[in-house]
């Protein structure tokens, strides 16, 4: 299956790292469709010489080839998934990406939807780089007061603050990893 999400990858530009590999390995594991015919991730797109799978509308595919290339484009498509590809791009993954596995997801607690869950507990791809806490804070996980509340956004920030001088530190690290990940996207 490597070589398949290699091919959906390679349709959309990105590098088959370990990382983007290993994500989309782990999101097929969950959606556990791997009787229809190369079609992994369960998506519908229509393709020359596919077939209902499903009732839901999921597609049977030909050949790998017709099943990757229709991946690629339902991810590219829609806008929604956006979150995904920067995630598969970069190997991070923050709130938005998991958001955008709820979507793909279309509110099953299953298949996608349950792999954004898999997320949001912290399992990652092994060549992923672990989030620190002020990165997760920034990317929308939040952060919790001495009382146990949970703040988000500049609530969260600022309290975090307020309270540690570690969090400068972490934020300037942030600016420096987000400054690097710019750099390496725009090929610099």
């Amino acid at each position: 299956m490597e070589a398949f999400f290699a091919a959906v990858l390679a349709g959309m530009s990105i590098p088959a790292t370990a990382h983007a590999v290993g994500l989309m390995l782990e999101w097929a594991r969950f959606e556990g469709t791997y009787l229809a015919g190369f079609n992994p991730l369960n998506t519908m797109e229509d393709a020359p010489g596919a077939t209902l799978w499903n009732p839901q509308g999921v597609k049977s595919y030909p050949d790998a080839d017709t099943g990757a290339k229709a991946t690629a484009r339902t991810l590219i498509a829609d806008p929604a998934y956006g979150p995904i590809i920067a995630a598969l791009q970069s190997g991070y993954i923050d709130a938005d990406t998991i958001a955008a596995f709820r979507y793909w997801g279309t509110g099953s607690k299953t298949g996608a939807y349950a792999f954004a869950d898999h997320l949001a507990e912290g399992w990652r791809p092994p060549s992923s780089k672990p989030l620190t806490d002020a990165e997760k804070l920034l990317a929308g996980f939040g952060y919790y007061d001495a009382d146990g509340k949970k703040l988000s956004g500049r609530a969260a920030l600022d309290y975090a603050l307020s309270c540690e001088w570690s969090v400068f530190l972490a934020i300037f690290q942030l600016q420096t990893r987000v400054a690097d990940l710019e750099a390496r996207l725009d090929g610099g």
